[in-house]
C-alpha cells in the first residue's frame, strides 16, 4: 500500500506466470530502504507457481456467467479453459 501519492506503482508485468512468481520474489519482502516494507519472509512464489492444480477447485460465478449476453465464441473459449484445467487437475 503506498503511503503517499508520489509512490504510487502501477505493478509488475510479466508475460507468463512463472515469470511474474520470480519478480515477486524479487520485490516482495524485507527491504532496509523501504520503512513501509514487510519484515516476514518469503514464499518460493517460483515453487508455488510449478506446482500443479491438483485438490484445487474451479469456481464460475453461474449467476453472471449464464446472465451475461456473451458472444457465443467467447463463452465457448471459457469453457474449453475450464475443461483443460479440469484436465490438468482441477475439479
Amino acid at each position: 500500500m503506498a503511503m503517499t501519492s508520489s509512490t504510487d506503482v502501477i505493478g509488475s508485468l510479466a508475460k507468463t506466470a512463472e515469470d511474474a512468481a520470480l519478480v515477486l520474489e524479487v520485490i516482495a519482502g524485507p527491504d532496509g530502504y523501504d520503512a513501509t516494507a514487510a519484515a516476514e519472509s518469503i514464499p518460493d512464489y517460483q515453487k508455488r507457481a510449478f506446482a500443479g492444480y491438483q485438490g484445487l477447485e474451479n469456481r464460475i460465478a453461474g449467476r453472471i456467467f449464464l446472465r451475461l449476453d456473451l458472444d457465443p465464441d467467447v463463452k465457448k473459449m471459457i469453457m474449453a479453459a475450464v475443461k483443460e484445467l479440469e484436465g490438468q487437475g482441477r475439479k
